[in-house]
């Protein structure tokens, strides 16, 4: 079970990897950190990607975005489990403001 699940994890990276090359995109791994601005903050993402496609030139997950920012007040503390790049870190530590706590963990 697990030398098949492993094989497959790496047909999905090759296919994932191919992809990405067709669209003139990279792995992150090749690429330098970009500065872009979301929601007006600052956020580092890796120049050439899908994560620069997708922060840069469009709202990214805007009805996601919209109901997590309404549940956050002043003062709150806040826990992102899985941060990857700290967008949701980001929006969380505007809304909490000075009084407020925002903790992200990021496993990988």
């Amino acid at each position: 079970m697990i030398m098949r699940w492993g094989r497959r994890v790496n047909e999905l990276s090759a296919r994932f990897s191919a992809y990405l090359r067709t669209q003139g995109l990279t792995r992150a791994s090749t690429r330098q950190p970009v500065l872009v601005h979301v929601e007006g903050l600052p956020l580092y993402v890796y120049a050439g990607t899908f994560d620069e496609v997708a922060y840069r030139y469009r709202r990214f997950e805007p009805a996601t975005t919209a109901l997590f920012s309404s549940l956050i007040h002043p003062g709150d503390t806040v826990l992102d489990l899985g941060a990857q790049f700290g967008y949701y870190a980001l929006l969380a530590a505007q809304r909490v403001g000075r009084h407020g706590r925002v903790y992200a963990v990021e496993p990988v």
